[in-house]
Order: structure tokens, then sequence, then C-alpha cells
């Protein structure tokens, strides 16, 4: 499934639920509340599923972004970077894996574009 939405990209990182994986995530958090929630789904899941979902919107990935789950936090970032080329600013550096490693970003992207999907210098 590609999700095109934050909530539909939420709704697939649920589907891959651990409760193993859930434990392994909280003992890093105090607790759950309303702001910091875990799923629990493996990162290697969560990053697999933002490098199919570059069809977001900007709008969307900002969702993401907002979102109480800490999962889909860390996948806007993803998949910001895949969107911009910019995977070494999250520290990829395989091109066969993540696209636009080694420094590389999308030349199809404008600098503006590029600064807000990747959000860091590294990308202009």
């Amino acid at each position: 499934m590609k999700p095109v939405t934050a909530n539909k990209f939420v709704e697939e990182l649920k589907k891959h639920r651990s409760e193993a994986e859930h434990k392994k995530i909280r003992r890093y958090f105090k607790e759950d509340n309303a702001d910091n929630k875990v799923i629990g789904v493996r990162m290697k899941t969560t990053f697999d599923l933002a490098k199919v979902s570059v069809d977001m919107s900007l709008e969307e990935i900002n969702k993401l972004l907002d979102s109480p789950f800490y999962e889909a936090r860390m996948a806007q970032g993803q998949v910001r970077g895949f969107l911009a080329g910019c995977s070494t600013a999250f520290g990829r550096s395989d091109p066969q894996r993540y696209p636009g490693a080694g420094g590389s970003c999308n030349t199809d992207l404008s600098a503006d574009e590029k600064a807000g999907y990747c959000g860091t210098s590294t990308c202009l």
C-alpha cells in the first residue's frame, strides 16, 4: 500500500504493530500521553513504508510531524529526505537502498522545495 495521507500512513503503521516492539520502544519514554504515543513498529518497517510514501503532499508530511505517534514523526523525516534526495541528512549512504545518497539531491526541485522537504542546508 502507498499511503498518500498522514491518516492512512498511521493506519498502515498500526497494521505492523507488535507488542514486543512496543515494549522495546516504550522503555525510552516515561509514559504514553496525548502528545507522545508509541505504536510499536520496527524502524526498518517504518522507513520502508516512508520510502513508498513519497507521493504524499508536503501538507500531509507536516501532519506526520504533528502526529502524537513517535513512529509517524520519525517517518516524516525519511519521507522528506527521500523527496529531496537528501538521504545523507539522515546518516544513510547506500545509494541502492536510499535514493539521493552520497550528498546528491533531487535536481528537479527548486531550492525552496528542497528546503521545504528536507529542512536542512545539506539539500541546498
